[in-house]
C-alpha cells in the first residue's frame, strides 16, 4: 500500500537489537542502552524521510517496525468539518 504521509512506529516488544533498521534511518531511529529500537521523529513522514522508513521497516527481521498512514483533509470538506464542530 501506498501513501504519502506517515507516522513512524516501533514495538520494542518485538525489537531483538539487530540494529539494521537504524543503520538505514539514523536520524529517524535511535537505540536505547540495550540495544532496543526507539522512534526519534513523532512528526508524520513524508518524501525522502518516508522513503527511508520505509527501508528500515521492509529490513527489520522482527518487523517490530511499521508505519501507519496519516490522512491529511484538504480542501472545502475540511472547512465544512470544522466549521460544523463549533
Amino acid at each position: 500500500m501506498k501513501f504519502d504521509r506517515a507516522r513512524l512506529v516501533a514495538n520494542p516488544a518485538l525489537c531483538d537489537g539487530h540494529g539494521i533498521c537504524v543503520l538505514r534511518s539514523p536520524d529517524l531511529l535511535t537505540l536505547d542502552a540495550w540495544g532496543f529500537v526507539g522512534v526519534e521523529e513523532t512528526e508524520p513522514l513524508s518524501g525522502r524521510d518516508l522513503r527511508r522508513a520505509r527501508s528500515s521497516v521492509a529490513a527489520c527481521p522482527e518487523r517490530a517496525l511499521s508505519l501507519v498512514p496519516v490522512h491529511v483533509a484538504t480542501g472545502n470538506g475540511a472547512r465544512a468539518r470544522a466549521d460544523s464542530s463549533q
